[in-house]
C-alpha cells in the first residue's frame, strides 16, 4: 500500500524540494493533492476529506534520510 505514491516521490524527489522544500505534501496515486505547513495540518485535511489510508502525507526534503517520515501519538486507543 502506497508504493506507488513512495516510488512517485523518490522519483521526483528534486522537483518536489524545488517547488515544496520544507512543506508537507498529500500524495495519491502520481497527483499531489494539497500543501501544508505541518503533518498536522496534512493529516487533518486528509481526515475531513475521506482520504485517510488513500494517500501518502510526507514533508519535503532533500536526501535519501527523506524518503520516510514517522508520526507518533501520545493518544491512547482503547
Amino acid at each position: 500500500m502506497l508504493e506507488k505514491e513512495l516510488q512517485y516521490y523518490i522519483d521526483h524527489q528534486e522537483d518536489l524540494v524545488e517547488k515544496y522544500n520544507g512543506r508537507v505534501i498529500i500524495l495519491k496515486n502520481e497527483e499531489v493533492l494539497g500543501v501544508f505547513k505541518s503533518v498536522s495540518e496534512a493529516y487533518f485535511h486528509a481526515d475531513t476529506e475521506g482520504l485517510l489510508g488513500e494517500v501518502m502525507i510526507h514533508k519535503v526534503g532533500p536526501g535519501q534520510h527523506n524518503y520516510t517520515i514517522t508520526i507518533t501519538s501520545n493518544s491512547v486507543f482503547a
